[in-house]
């Protein structure tokens, strides 16, 4: 247990009551009853898990290969009571007795989620698994096999892990890193997923570890002594090693404590007349609502007809885009979805295909919106800012040249507000030239207030042209705002066609 609870992914899962745990659990139950073969008590087991996670696609079939090896005939037809017991709760529920497959929510989402690297699991096995397990795994590989070939009477035991706890567990990491390649079933390339073959992994290996220590020494004291010796240190070695991973307590970081203040915001509203769908959890733990409740809530976008009057929409850029399948420029150009307020994190995060981290709460009600936009700066002739430092050198590339200094543009007092503005939506456009070597630099936009920082979004200047947006919600009066450039490697550079817009949106009944 404690190998298992201190490999980072299992560990931070079992904080986080994910369902990888419950198919650990399965897992192992289904290891245990088939070391003291009880084949049919096992596959009754197996034939759940395909409702506990879809990664009994890999587990299941080493089960059925098990039993059909032992010639345990009988035992197989129990693979399929879970199906047929959830087949007919789906018959009386859903009227679809095949509502497991047909309701499948992994199906898809590449558009959403998109691919990435086949390797990606890999290169990150000392973060999932934990260098202690990490490295006690690599010294098990060689052990089993010492182990089976120096005694016997342990290869029955050997071989069901084998067969039904190593293979399976690498067979998982493996289908999970094809799914994240292709970019199917959903993959988002989440570390969590291998949670699942932790149980079967750790298992592996200590029961490896332990029973190779029986070659050189008999049960007795000093074999207690011995794994002492071995299990102590491990211990140890993992426990600090998930303290680097995942510190203990858990901290908020800034997205929760921005989600807490997106919570706070709706707990503080008037309750709506009708419904209040929201997709994202914490949200709604953080506001006080029932996401269970189905009368007065949802997690789930019901589509324009059955968001009704009086319903109210807590959109976030995580789930909005993703799960609820519900751009925002829908909503904003929805004349008959009021938009009640916009809610932006202090940091710059982003999400799925670049969308920063925002939240906008709609109501059904008449929301007709429109836009207006202003130039504030064109090279560096300024519209509209109260100060404008810009470290300029003459440049032949029809740009503004900046020398190697660490701060070399800054512009305050950008003139965002409006009465009966929305939101302002800072645009900054431009392409980066380096005169010399490419360095490192950062585009910021700092906003403060008597009270604290209200802003601060940093985005990378690299080379060639770029595109930042910062979403700016209406500020409270004395607050103060800057633009500038952070040249962190100090080289030289040149901005061609730079120009800072800001482009405000308002809602009807309120003129610009």
């Amino acid at each position: 247990a404690p190998a298992l609870l201190l490999a980072p992914v299992y560990g931070t899962m079992v904080l986080a009551g994910m369902t990888e745990i419950l198919f650990g659990l399965l897992a192992v139950l289904v290891l245990r009853a088939l070391a003291d073969q009880r084949h049919v008590l096992a596959a009754v087991i197996a034939s759940f898990m395909p409702f506990a996670r879809p990664e009994y696609v890999v587990f299941v079939p080493a089960v059925l290969l098990w039993l059909a090896w032992h010639r345990q005939w009988r035992a197989l037809p129990w693979l399929l009571i879970g199906h047929v017991l959830y087949g007919a709760v789906g018959a009386a529920a859903l009227g679809d007795v095949l509502w497991y497959f047909h309701l499948d929510p992994y199906k898809g989402a590449a558009d959403i989620y998109g691919s990435g690297d086949l390797w990606h699991f890999w290169e990150r096995r000392k973060h999932i698994l934990g260098s202690p397990l990490l490295w006690t795994f690599v010294l098990a590989l060689p052990l089993a096999a010492l182990l089976w070939w120096r005694k016997a009477e342990e290869r029955p035991m050997l071989r069901l892990l084998l067969v039904v706890g190593l293979l399976p567990a690498l067979g998982i990491a493996a289908l999970h890193s094809i799914l994240w390649w292709k970019g199917l079933k959903g993959s988002l390339g989440l570390e969590r997923v291998l949670a699942t073959a932790m149980p079967l992994l750790a298992l592996f290996v200590v029961w490896v570890l332990g029973r190779s220590l029986s070659l050189v020494l008999r049960p007795g004291w000093r074999l207690g002594i011995a794994s002492a010796l071995v299990a102590i240190p491990h211990i140890v070695c993992a426990a600090r090693f998930f303290q680097l991973e995942q510190p203990i307590p858990v901290a908020a970081n800034a997205e929760l404590e921005f989600l807490e203040r997106v919570g706070a915001q709706v707990a503080a509203m008037p309750e709506p007349q009708g419904r209040t769908i929201m997709s994202h959890p914490y949200i709604a733990y953080r506001a006080g609502i029932d996401p269970f409740d189905t009368e007065r809530n949802g997690q789930y976008w019901p589509g324009q007809e059955g968001f009704r009057a009086g319903d109210r929409l807590v959109w976030d850029a995580h789930f909005g885009p993703g799960e609820m399948a519900l751009p925002l420029e829908e909503l904003m150009s929805d004349s008959t979805m009021r938009l009640l307020a916009t809610l932006v994190p202090k940091e710059h995060m982003l999400r799925y295909h670049g969308l920063a981290m925002e939240v906008h709460i709609f109501e059904r009600g008449p929301g007709r919106r429109w836009q207006r936009t202003d130039t504030l700066m064109v090279g560096v002739a300024p519209h509209g800012v109260e100060g404008l430092r810009a470290d300029t050198i003459a440049c032949a590339m029809d740009a503004i040249c900046f020398y190697g200094g660490e701060f070399p543009f800054e512009m305050e007092g950008l003139q965002l507000e409006h009465p009966g503005i929305c939101f302002a939506d800072l645009v900054i456009r431009g392409e980066v030239l380096w005169t010399q070597r490419q360095g490192e630099a950062n585009l910021i936009f700092a906003e403060e207030h008597p009270s604290g920082s209200l802003g601060y979004r940093s985005s990378a200047l690299g080379s060639g042209f770029f595109e930042h947006r910062y979403r700016v919600p209406p500020r409270p009066p004395g607050t103060t705002n800057k633009l500038y450039v952070w040249n962190l490697g100090k080289q030289p550079f040149a901005l061609r066609g730079f120009t800072v817009e800001v482009v405000r949106t308002f809602q009807e009944d309120q003129a610009p």
